[in-house]
């Protein structure tokens, strides 16, 4: 009992660090159960519509007045995104004591988050556990980067922000059902005035996305894919539930199988 309750936490503080962290800054939900990076997120991007890079997450929920840390790499293409984390890395008080091992030992510390909006689907992939599950996805199929969204911005002027020189923005993103999307933006001009920071506080909670070691080239296909040899479960609680009673069954037994 006491291993499924410290299993149980475990999982609890997985699940809230996948989603409900990045479920505060709105522009990477879509208002959806997973990070997106189409709609005004694509349009930000501008031309460069197929790139891989270092992403750095910080947040300040009204109830973490000390920030949320999150790194991760995030290749795009054409709207579709595929955001790996690892967990354990995770700053700002996000994990107990102790935690970090326990979530090192389940496999779960590695995760990644896959984006489709060509075909309307969103997937939590666990790598340790060889897993997968879908996320629900409330944007719906968009066909990647929305060409009906308009942008308009005003220089504020110079800075440099993680070694590169930019320009920076006050922009205004409107989508096709009339909302906007504000955000200060610092492009770098040796980058093709990609946007190495984003900065804004869509959904009440200010945050600031970083961009770095960006590289040109378009993603292999297979990223945006999960893994044929991995176990696809109903949703993620039922992975998580799996993940629990594999734990518990460590040196007997069977973990349950997917349905």
């Amino acid at each position: 009992m006491k291993l499924l309750l410290r299993t149980s936490l475990c999982l609890l503080v997985v699940s809230l660090s996948g989603g409900s962290l990045l479920a505060q800054g709105n522009p990477l939900m879509g208002m959806g159960n997973g990070p997106r990076f189409d709609g005004h997120m694509a349009k930000l991007f501008g031309s460069q519509q197929n790139f891989s890079c270092a992403l750095d997450v910080d947040a300040t929920p009204s109830d973490r007045p000390d920030g949320i840390s999150v790194p991760g790499r995030l290749a795009y293409s054409d709207g579709k995104s595929r955001l790996e984390m690892d967990l354990t890395k995770i700053k700002g008080g996000m994990m107990p004591a102790g935690m970090v091992d326990q979530i090192k030992a389940m496999g779960m510390a590695e995760m990644s988050i896959i984006s489709r909006p060509d075909d309307g689907s969103s997937f939590i992939v666990y790598p340790g556990l060889k897993s997968f599950a879908p996320l629900p996805n409330n944007s719906g199929k968009s066909g990647g980067a929305d060409k009906k969204y308009t942008m308009e911005s005003s220089e504020l002027g110079k800075e440099n922000v993680a070694g590169q020189d930019c320009v920076k923005n006050k922009v205004t993103v409107t989508g096709p059902d009339g909302k906007k999307f504000e955000a200060t933006v610092w492009n770098a001009t040796a980058l093709k005035n990609f946007p190495v920071r984003v900065r804004s506080s869509e959904g009440g909670v200010p945050f600031t996305l970083t961009f770095k070691e960006v590289k040109f080239e378009k993603p292999a296909t297979a990223l945006f894919e999960t893994p044929a040899s991995f176990t696809k479960y109903d949703d993620a609680t039922a992975l998580m539930r799996a993940a629990i009673m594999k734990k518990m069954n460590e040196g007997g037994g069977a973990a349950p199988q997917a349905k």
